[in-house]
């Protein structure tokens, strides 16, 4: 497949996702930006070449049922960057800090953590650690959820996907510890962490303070975008009363 009907077909069903949403707007004017020209082009004129006809057929058909007013806007590779690294943004958690970060901030809060609870052989910062990979013999334990967080001081640089699920069970288990997460303030869990944490510290840009693994070089995977921070959390336990 071309990179020209890949880009349509990911056009299709971006419109497609949000159909139910579309349907429910009573200003039906969608813009649609991308770096691929020929497909900015097609969509704009509705003029393709005989190869792509069946892919640029699915987009008019919706945009006819939705009742759309398409507007399409050519994005210089370059402005396109943040959007690229976003498509092709490594989930999984295969990076982690640079050599020395680890060090800087654990000094400037003489807070010293005890397990690295998302992390591999491979990219442990700290001897004690925990992973997701039941192959991983070297690993503290496997699945850091099934384990109580709240009897040590923790590491935390989890997949951007479970951060949420990640600060509910902090919460839950009243723990504490260290948690790098990116920047992006229109995240739930950007709040969560502000609200949460007792000390943040800005580190940077992801692409400056961030070492990824061969993995993602080889699958052409990029680092999440924008800063990124460590934020210090130490919820408090329960107090208990004792009856004379």
């Amino acid at each position: 497949m071309t990179s020209n009907a890949k880009e349509i077909k990911t056009i299709y069903y971006r419109l497609l996702r949000f159909e139910q949403v579309l349907k429910k707007m009573q200003d039906q004017a969608i813009l649609i930006r991308s770096d691929n020209t020929t497909a900015v082009y097609d969509i704009e004129k509705w003029k393709v070449k005989e190869s792509l006809i069946e892919r640029i057929k699915q987009v008019f058909y919706l945009v006819k049922r939705l009742k759309l007013q398409i507007t399409t806007i050519h994005i210089p590779g370059k402005l396109y960057s943040t959007t690229d690294s976003l498509s092709r943004l490594c989930r999984s958690g295969d990076y982690t800090l640079k050599d020395g970060m680890i060090q800087m901030i654990c000094r400037t809060w003489n807070y010293m953590p005890q397990i690295d609870i998302f992390a591999t052989q491979y990219n442990q910062l700290i001897n004690n650690f925990a992973t997701v990979d039941l192959n991983d013999l070297e690993t503290h334990f496997h699945n850091a959820f099934n384990y109580k967080w709240s009897k040590v001081k923790l590491y935390i640089h989890p997949p951007i996907p479970i951060l949420n699920r990640v600060l509910q069970k902090m919460k839950q288990d009243k723990a504490q510890g260290i948690v790098i997460a990116p920047i992006w303030p229109g995240q739930s869990w950007n709040t969560k962490l502000k609200n949460l944490s007792i000390k943040f510290l800005f580190l940077g840009q992801s692409d400056r303070i961030l070492e990824i693994e061969q993995r993602m070089k080889v699958k052409d995977q990029k680092l999440p975008p924008g800063n990124v921070g460590a934020f210090l959390l130490d919820l408090p336990q329960p107090q208990i009363e004792i009856c004379q």
